[in-house]
């Protein structure tokens, strides 16, 4: 399995969006941008990609900006991955050709799919307030890192 770089993106500025959202109200796209180098404009068509799946919502004036669509708890790092990347799976076991005749080819199928199940428990139970706190947690030892 390959994570692209949206998948990669996306998930990093929806984690950063859940940690900085637990600050102010709305988070903008220039924020996440400046914290995480992803460019201003590949983030904009990555909003608008998880604003279409609801995984997060807009808000319009003056303060406005993103917000999740939903808690944090309840979004998991392969929705995410669903969203931005159609598919978690490692390989695709049919890929409509006929099953070849030796008792050999039918454990290989099992072993790809019990990889992709194991790939698909773990992203899915994995959720964005989870990693949200794991980053805040990282970011407060940094701000105390009184290295000489």
């Amino acid at each position: 399995m390959r994570i692209s770089t949206k998948g990669r993106y996306a998930l990093e500025a929806i984690v950063l969006l859940a940690a900085r959202s637990k600050e102010i109200d709305a988070v903008s796209i220039r924020k996440i941008a400046n914290e995480t180098g992803i460019s201003y404009g590949y983030l904009e068509r990555l909003f608008a990609l998880l604003r279409k799946c609801g995984l997060i919502v807009s808000k319009k004036g003056s303060k406005g900006g993103y917000l999740l669509g939903r808690d944090a708890s309840s979004i998991t790092v392969g929705e995410v991955f669903l969203h931005t990347e159609g598919s978690i799976a490692l390989v695709s076991v049919d890929d409509g050709k006929p099953p070849r005749n030796t008792e050999k080819s039918f454990i290989i199928p099992d072993l790809w799919n019990e990889i992709d199940a194991a790939i698909a428990y773990l992203v899915n139970n994995i959720t964005i307030e989870s990693l949200a706190s794991y980053f805040l947690k990282r970011e407060s030892e940094k701000k105390y890192d009184y290295n000489i």
